[in-house]
Formats: structure tokens, C-alpha cells, sequence
């Protein structure tokens, strides 16, 4: 079995590709598997570490605000991208391709579809975006992590509901493993906060002021990630606002969480932008969540998935325009010293997530062979 898989850009589309993989070879171990991405991109990084070979696809998506000959040049880019993808589809002959989102996955699926390949997409988010609603009009199968993905794409009757995949990695762990390898107390109310696979600025600077407000609080341990692009910055304000981490006993700051299961499983309460792979993950582990979506997010699909979460009682959604330091600090506190309603999100967040999604994504790969 040869599976090309394609899907990049943040890691909300390359986590799930690698748990989509890592479920093939779990059930298929002779799997031969090649992804599609671009080399400037976070699937550059990712995908090698986690043990699969990576070809170059020379794509550029675009934005909306974006002037006549901006576009122009990067449809230009984009034929070039198809290009790459129509040779490694000829070159590496797949018997199913897929595709995760990100514009990488646009011109590796149509290639393949053009090429007579079976073809399988996968939506991560509430609404699907621009590249989903094209590519499904081409696709065989398109797997979905919300029920509603049905009524945005041209044939709904190929729309799987499997939810939302993530890494196998995830149920290594359980919450006394974690906290012993993070040498964390079992009694210390953990909370994660990360802004996703890019950071977010407006989340690191309220981060600061929690930060500073719980420093001396031993029931309490923060594990804050800013992001590679944001770490700098963060540090100088911290350092500004006479915050020294060197003094400090219960806070950890990292730019970036390869081992982002490890980390879930000893938490209590995640604060986090709401992507749909950042959403995955959190419910999968069953965590109480403060999501605060990325406002520029295409067709607003972070606040979708935040309502979706909030409308369950697994989490509180914080538009980015309304957070502050304060509001923030306020949503914890409501949350970390009420046990009970700790305890209900946490159960409303097991009954969010498709724990067999990776499984049931295969089981559609195998009907196309």
C-alpha cells in the first residue's frame, strides 16, 4: 500500500496527517507513505521528525486583501506548485491520496484525482474553508470533524463524520505518568496555555499579568508556550515588568512543545487559540479550555469551533477584541477554584471527542484501495 498524504502550513493541518499516518502503519506496518509540503514550512520540521520522507510542492496560498497583481503572481506560483504535485503523484504512484487542508493540499489531491487516484480529504474545522469546498467536488471521500461539514460542500452524500484525528501519542500517557515525568505535583492545579503552531501576541501579554498574579501560589504550576516568533518579545516584557522567571518556582516558559501529549495529560485547564487540531487534542486528554480564536482566521472558523465547544459546556470562549489581562485572569479563576465545574468540563470535553477517528479515517482508506 502506497499513501501520499498533503497538509501543511500550521500544525492544526499537519498533526492530523501524522495521525492519519501513524494509524496506517499501526494497521498496515509494510505502508509505504510520502507527504507533499513545502520546505519553508512547518511540515518541514515536523513530518521528518516523525519518521516520514517529505517532497517539495512550491505553493503559495493567498489573501483576500491582496492586490490584482499580487494574486496574479501567486496563481502563478500555484502552477508551479501543481506542477511539483502532478510529477510526485507520476513518480511515486499512490494508491490513495490525501489531503489535510493548507493550500499544499490543493494541487497534491487535484493531481491526484486528475491522475485517476482515489482521493480522500479530511476537515478539520466547523466550516470548512476555500480549499475543502473546492477539492471536494473531487474527492472520493471527505471526512469530517464536525456533523454540519454536509451542508457546505456540492455532495454531501461523500461526507464521512469521523471527527478530528490526533497523534496516537496522546494515549501513552495518563495524568500520574505525565506529572511524574514533569516532576509536577499530583496536587497542583496545572494550566497549559499556548497559542497554537504560530503563537499569538495578544495572548502572551495577558499571559504576563496571570503570570505575575500566581507566582506565589504553590497549588498552582503554569506551563506557558509563546511561540517561536513570540518568545523574545515575551521575555523582554516580562523582564520589563520585573518579572525574573529565575526567581520564580511554578511557572515554565517554552517557545515551542514537540511534546504537546505529555504536556495535555498533566493538565487541569488549557488556555489556547481554538483551532480545530488545538480543540482535538484538548478534548481527546478531556481538559476544561479557555479558547480565545484567532480573529483573522479565513471565514472566522476559530470562533465556529469555540461556539461548538462552548455550546457543549467544555470550555468558555474569549474573543480576541474583549480579552485583557484581567478578563483572563478572571475566566481562571472562576474555573481553577470551582472543583465541580472543573470536573463537569472535563467530562463535556471526553464527550466531544471521537477517540476512534484515526481508526475510522483508515477504515475509509481501505474501501478505496
Amino acid at each position: 500500500m502506497k499513501i501520499l498524504i498533503a497538509g501543511g502550513g500550521t500544525g492544526g493541518h499537519i498533526y492530523p496527517a501524522v495521525a492519519i499516518a501513524n494509524q496506517i502503519k499501526y494497521e498496515h506496518p509494510d505502508a509505504e507513505i510520502m507527504f507533499g509540503g513545502r520546505m519553508d514550512c512547518m511540515e518541514a520540521d515536523i513530518v521528518p521528525k516523525a519518521g516520514y520522507k517529505l517532497s517539495s510542492i512550491r505553493i503559495y496560498g493567498f489573501e483576500r486583501y491582496y492586490s490584482k497583481l499580487q494574486k496574479a503572481g501567486v496563481f502563478i506560483k500555484m502552477f508551479r506548485g501543481f506542477n511539483d504535485a502532478r510529477k510526485l503523484v507520476k513518480e511515486f504512484d499512490p494508491d490513495v491520496v490525501i489531503g489535510t487542508g493548507g493550500f499544499v493540499s490543493g494541487p497534491v489531491v487535484l493531481a491526484g484525482a486528475l491522475k485517476g487516484k482515489p482521493t480522500l480529504i479530511h476537515e478539520q474545522n466547523a466550516t470548512p474553508g476555500f480549499t475543502t469546498k473546492t477539492l471536494s467536488k473531487w474527492a472520493n471521500v471527505v471526512c469530517s470533524s464536525f456533523e454540519n461539514t454536509k451542508e457546505f460542500v456540492k455532495y454531501p452524500d461523500r461526507v464521512v463524520h469521523t471527527g478530528n484525528p490526533v497523534r496516537r501519542e496522546f494515549g501513552l500517557y495518563n495524568r500520574e505518568i505525565a506529572r511524574k515525568t514533569l516532576e509536577v505535583d499530583k496536587n497542583r492545579r496545572v494550566i497549559v496555555c499556548f497559542g497554537g503552531s504560530l503563537g499569538a501576541k495578544n495572548l502572551n501579554d495577558s499571559m504576563l499579568y496571570l503570570i505575575d498574579k500566581y507566582k506565589n501560589r504553590d497549588d498552582v504550576y503554569i506551563y506557558h508556550v509563546t511561540g517561536k516568533a513570540g518568545y523574545d518579545e515575551f521575555m523582554e516584557n516580562a523582564s520589563k515588568q520585573g518579572i525574573n522567571f529565575g526567581e520564580i518556582h511554578n511557572v515554565e516558559i517554552k517557545d515551542y512543545v514537540y511534546d504537546m501529549p505529555l504536556l495535555l495529560n498533566a493538565a487541569d485547564l488549557v488556555i489556547a487559540r481554538s483551532g480545530a487540531g488545538a480543540i482535538a487534542e484538548i478534548t481527546y486528554v478531556g481538559l476544561a479550555g479557555i479558547y480565545i480564536p484567532y480573529p483573522l482566521a479565513a471565514d472566522d472558523h476559530q470562533r465556529k469551533n469555540a461556539e461548538e465547544v462552548e455550546k457543549a459546556g467544555a470550555g468558555i470562549m474569549i474573543l480576541d477584541k474583549d480579552l485583557s489581562a484581567v478578563k483572563l485572569a478572571g475566566e481562571v479563576d472562576k474555573i481553577l477554584d470551582n472543583e465541580e465545574l472543573l470536573k463537569q468540563m472535563s467530562y463535556r470535553a471526553k464527550l466531544l471527542s471521537n477517540r476512534n477517528s484515526a481508526e475510522m479515517i483508515v477504515d475509509e482508506i481501505e474501501k478505496l484501495l
